[in-house]
This record gives C-alpha cells, structure tokens and sequence, in this order.
C-alpha cells in the first residue's frame, strides 16, 4: 500500500505587490512562491489569494504556473475573461489571506462553480475555468519532484491604469511521498 498523501502549504513573501504595466493594454501583478520538499508525485493544488481591486471588472486573467525543466511550463488559467470582458463585478477578491476562509480560494476538488458564479468579495472556495487549464489538470503534469519543485508564478493582468495590489497568496500542494 502507498503511504498516506501529504500536505504542504507555502505562502507568498514577496507581496503586496501592484499592477504595472506590463507593455501593451494590461497590466501585471506577479508573485512568486519557491516551493521546496515535494518528494512526489502531485495529486491536487489549491491556490488562495486576497486582492484589493476596486473594480473586479477590470480583472482579466488570473493564473498559476510553474517553469518545467528544457524551458517547458504548466499552467492554469484560475479565472480569464479573455473571450468576454466585465464577467466579475463589485470590487476586491477575498476579505483576508485565510484559505477555504476569507480568501479567494481555488480547489478543483473541493468547489463546482467558477469565480465569476460568486460575488463579490468573492470569498469562498472556485473552480478554476471551465474549459481552460485546470489545477486538476496541471497536477496531473507534475509527476516527479523535479517538475514540482521550484518557483510558482501568480499572475494577474487587469486592464490598464487600474489601481489593483495582490495582499497575500498561498499555495497548498497534496502529493503522494
């Protein structure tokens, strides 16, 4: 038998961090989490976040990815609009930094609504987007520690000139030792 799944939870330090631009006609917010002492094989990813946004239709994309060995890299699109601007309205994600609390949390295993079924603060537990990248997905690509291990990328492109900061966000990684 296999021995139990473990958890680890790896939180960001390098925040607040706010939007600037990025060249083009959005700008960027990134954080970067280095995750260390993944021992194998990945079997689901929660990413949990608190933004300040005044106005969340200004809101893009916002996504995780993680760079593979030979240049490679897997990522999830948490929340896009790409194809339909102004889904999210109201104003901030999440209330505080708590996953599966206040913060805005994605969990493909635990949510069955995307984030823009919620409202705003949008504090509560999403699946990321239907018909994009998903966490489940990208856990499935992570199948060695090489390829989990290592910076973690969070990104948020918001239209330009908005007056967005990412607060805090936290990684949960479940794989198999």
């Amino acid at each position: 038998p296999l021995p139990p799944a473990a958890t680890a939870t790896f939180i960001s330090t390098d925040v607040p961090v706010t939007a600037a631009p990025s060249g083009g006609l959005r700008w960027r917010i990134a954080s970067v989490i280095p995750v260390s002492g993944i021992s194998g094989q990945v079997l689901n990813i929660s990413v949990a976040l608190q933004a300040t946004v005044p106005d969340d239709s200004l809101i893009h994309d916002i996504r995780v990815s993680k760079s593979l060995p030979f240049g490679q890299s897997s990522g999830s699109a948490l929340y896009s609009d790409t194809f339909a601007t102004g889904k999210l309205s109201g104003a901030d994600l999440g209330t505080s930094c708590t996953p599966f609390g206040g913060a805005t949390t994605f969990d493909d295993r635990v949510a069955t609504e995307p984030l823009e079924a919620g409202a705003a603060p949008y504090a509560g537990v999403f699946d990321s987007t239907p018909g994009a990248s998903t966490l489940t997905a990208m856990a499935a690509v992570l199948r060695t520690p090489d390829y989990s291990n290592g910076d973690w990328v969070l990104e948020i492109l918001v239209e330009a000139g908005a007056n967005a900061t990412l607060e805090c966000w936290s990684l949960k990684i479940e794989y198999q030792p």
